[in-house]
């Protein structure tokens, strides 16, 4: 079959759903969460969820869905990948998916998804998947891990999925048995701190990890041998296939950098051609963000 050089072949479709299902939680996944507000409701991190590999996807029929349904977000394109796992992959019955919720005619929030799950149990999840950044004290900022939109942070993330976000279907007609946040991503720590002493206590004891660095500092990258850093695009921010990434030579990533960063704020995400040890697949992940971040975008 013939595509369009533009078009993401189809494998790059197959890892990034088999990233969603297999990847870790970015969220720790023992114990409850209970949300604020008059309601004691118990909600809790999605966890046991069974492993897929890639003898369980019908690749031409995946290809088509997405070329249907493009995605420019990494968090829409995200969100459909649950959906397809959850609707074609496990063949669950999908009760409500993006729904709006309105009160006296105006939107307050929306249902991400409503599934009947394997034990003829009702799911609601609420999915996200986010790259935080951690900041190396002394900071001003309200938590120590920042997204690349320096607006966001994981504090917030967590009391809006489980302060607002899953308590939009406790007055919904349909009884929910679970109310659960599907939530995967990746922590990037800076090299000055590679380890904090101090790790938040809602995360994952195996999150995804990466290297982040201001424009400036491309001294701190680590130093390739005979590899390359490779360019992650959106919204495939998800899996890493580097074979099918394109090549940035590790003499040319200072130039490279420089000159991104002088027509613009945007953050950059690289991964190298090498995998590393400790996560099945996982290259190594780089961030870099321009030598103002995160003040330029701070409230």
């Amino acid at each position: 079959m013939n595509t369009d050089d533009n078009e993401p072949p189809v494998t790059i479709f197959m890892r990034d759903l088999m990233w969603v299902a297999n990847s870790p939680s970015l969220l720790a996944v023992s114990g409850e969460m209970t949300s604020t507000g008059t309601r004691n409701e118990p909600f809790s991190v999605a966890s046991d969820q069974p492993s897929l590999n890639q003898s369980q996807i019908d690749a031409d029929h995946l290809r088509g869905f997405f070329l249907k349904n493009p995605h420019n977000t990494v968090g829409r394109y995200f969100e459909s990948l649950v959906y397809y796992w959850i609707k074609y992959v496990r063949g669950l019955e999908v009760l409500v998916c993006n729904e709006q919720i309105k009160r006296s005619g105006r939107t307050v929030g929306e249902i991400d998804l409503v599934f009947r799950n394997e034990q003829d149990r009702l799911v609601h999840w609420e999915t996200a998947v986010k790259f935080f950044l951690h900041l190396p004290q002394p900071h001003s900022f309200s938590s120590d891990y920042v997204g690349p939109n320096s607006r966001d942070n994981l504090d917030k993330k967590i009391n809006h999925l489980f302060g607002h976000q899953l308590k939009q279907s406790l007055d919904g007609i349909i009884k929910i048995d679970f109310r659960e946040a599907f939530v995967r991503g990746c922590i990037f720590y800076h090299p000055s701190n590679p380890s904090p002493d101090q790790k938040h206590g809602q995360l994952h004891a195996v999150h995804l990890r990466g290297c982040w660095i201001h424009s400036s500092e491309v001294n701190e990258l680590p130093q390739p041998g005979n590899w390359n850093y490779r360019l992650m695009r959106k919204p495939h921010w998800l899996a890493m296939i580097p074979t099918q990434l394109p090549a940035i030579p590790s003499m040319e990533i200072d130039r490279w950098i420089k000159q991104h960063f002088e027509y613009s704020d945007r953050p950059v995400m690289l991964c190298t051609d090498r995998l590393k040890e400790s996560v099945d697949g996982e290259a190594e992940r780089i961030m870099i963000v321009s030598d103002q971040w995160p003040s330029y975008r701070k409230k």
